[in-house]
């Protein structure tokens, strides 16, 4: 995919130029799984990342957007994420130290890898029956806690 540099925004503003690669490949029908991430968990009295790094590469624009970290009281902790170009390497970077507690890693349910799969089943599968359940759940949440190393 070229982006060309000639392109406008909705604003009048030209875009910058972009380059993108993509490969074909056989149709992929695994549903995301929150399960096959690795996390890396900061320590407490640090700005160290939260880091969570995804088997396959998943949708940069829902990255951005469709992951929260929220403390113990539900509370947003505001800070910065990074995805890497791979998009399978998310990092957020708190704007304050961490502090000691439990927090959960937020993740809504439509967050969706390169083929539409997300984390309620496969893009184009219809639901039925228990299925449905699965689907109504708007987050899923991964618990974890902050200490001093």
């Amino acid at each position: 995919m070229i982006l060309d540099s000639n392109w406008k925004d909705t604003y009048g503003n030209p875009l910058e130029a972009f380059q993108k690669e993509f490969k074909v490949a056989a149709d992929d029908r695994t549903p995301v799984s929150e399960k096959e991430w690795r996390v890396t968990f900061p320590a407490a009295g640090t700005r160290q990342p939260l880091i969570l790094n995804f088997p396959d590469p998943l949708d940069h624009a829902l990255l951005s957007r469709m992951i929260l970290i929220v403390d113990a009281k539900g509370n947003s902790v505001t800070g910065v994420t990074e995805i890497s170009k791979s998009e399978m390497h998310w990092e957020y970077m708190p704007d304050s130290l961490w502090a000691s507690g439990i927090y959960s890693v937020a993740v809504n349910t439509a967050l969706e890898d390169l083929a539409g799969n997300n984390l309620n089943g496969v893009f184009d599968r219809e639901m039925k029956g228990s299925d449905q359940q699965i689907a109504t759940a708007d987050f899923v949440k991964l618990q974890f806690g902050v200490t001093k190393h």
